[in-house]
């Protein structure tokens, strides 16, 4: 078994070599958690984007995630876009996904499935 930690703060998006939109430029951050082997690891992920970009399409955006037996689930806080409110959540099995055969051998099949919750939005703010 293995068990460990990753932090990162501060990587600017600019100096990575991608080509961004300027609204996608920012700062990310995060921390890590991990324990297991390669055939049931467990996972928790804490990370968050800063915007530094011109009009960016949120102030700031916060996720959470975890895998737990062979299935990736991700949850965003509630997060203030130009179009409102919106909260971000998402599951993955991980099963159906191309990946060495010692990793996750029985994770589950399926659908990767997401939905995207917002109140109050307001269409005009995304032209």
């Amino acid at each position: 078994d293995v068990t460990g930690r990753v932090s990162w703060r501060g990587i600017e998006l600019a100096a990575v070599p991608l080509l961004l939109p300027e609204q996608l430029l920012g700062s990310l951050g995060g921390d890590l958690e991990f324990s297991g082997d390669l055939q049931d690891p467990f996972a928790e992920i804490s990370a968050w984007w800063a915007p530094a970009g011109p009009r960016p399409p949120v102030k700031e955006l916060k996720i959470d995630g975890v895998l737990d037996d062979g299935v990736f689930k991700l949850l965003s806080g509630e997060t203030e876009s130009l179009a409102g409110p919106l909260v971000f959540e998402a599951t993955a099995p991980l099963g159906g996904f191309d990946r060495p055969p010692c990793l996750l051998p029985s994770a589950p099949g399926g659908s990767l499935r997401a939905s995207i919750e917002g109140r109050s939005l307001r269409s005009g703010a995304l032209h």
